[in-house]
């Protein structure tokens, strides 16, 4: 019997979650000055990001980013490398996925904090969903039968 191997689309090495925050970084234009960006994450990791820009993020250009995660109040900073960049069919905005070139130690720690702490609050979300529908079932009166 032959083995087809199943390849498939996801290549993370790390787990990532949905986000949704500001995030700034610098491009040069064409006149070579610096030119601030702002956009929006859409998912992060401890390997990188996904954010969303009105303009295409030039594949293998590296730049500093910084992000802010709600419970911190000094954003993260890191040096990113844009990775791959996509049109949405939308045809308005791009989506480009980042990697972390230079990021330091404390500023890699704070995600990992992030990303657990998303990962408590949606368990302890989702638990107290499924208590509730279970106190629903018991309290709920049962119709009588005749």
């Amino acid at each position: 019997m032959w083995k087809i191997p199943v390849r498939t689309k996801e290549r993370r090495r790390a787990q990532r979650i949905t986000t949704r925050h500001l995030v700034k970084y610098s491009l040069m234009d064409p006149e070579g000055r610096l030119s601030p960006v702002i956009s929006v994450s859409k998912n992060v990791s401890t390997t990188g990001l996904l954010i969303q820009t009105k303009e295409p993020l030039p594949v293998g250009k590296q730049f500093e980013l910084e992000i802010n995660f709600p419970p911190f109040k000094v954003p993260i900073k890191a040096q990113v490398k844009a990775v791959w960049t996509k049109q949405l069919k939308n045809k308005i905005y791009y989506r480009s996925g980042l990697s972390f070139v230079n990021i330091d130690k404390e500023h890699r720690q704070r995600i990992i904090d992030y990303i657990e702490y998303v990962n408590r609050i949606t368990r302890d979300r989702l638990l107290l969903s499924q208590l509730k529908r279970i106190i629903f079932k018991i309290l709920t009166p049962k119709p009588k039968s005749s």
